[in-house]
């Protein structure tokens, strides 16, 4: 058997993704060729929030942004100024120092 025809069969290729596609299965089924076989892995990954002792309440805020392109730094300015007034009442958690 020539090398260069073999190669396709003693090639190793690895797809990794978070869900199965269509496009997925039809590139494992129609170029994924291998001499020992092909094989599909599975995990089931169950999540940490299921250990979270209590629980943290989600706010959200609205703010004020002059344009779409201008909304990324009026969020960061948000964030800034609230985070910067919660810490100074004592409402922001923070690491305690030691």
């Amino acid at each position: 058997m020539v090398l260069g025809s073999a190669c396709m069969l003693l090639s190793q290729t690895i797809l990794l993704s978070s869900y199965l596609t269509p496009e997925m299965n039809a590139l494992f089924n129609g170029l994924c060729l291998n001499y020992e076989g092909k094989v599909k892995l599975t995990t089931e990954y169950k999540g940490v929030l299921s250990k979270i002792q209590f629980e943290a309440p989600q706010v959200y805020e609205r703010f004020d942004a002059s344009s779409i392109t201008e909304a990324d730094d009026a969020r960061f300015d948000h964030f800034c100024r609230r985070s910067v007034l919660l810490s100074f009442y004592g409402m922001f958690p923070c690491v305690a120092r030691s």
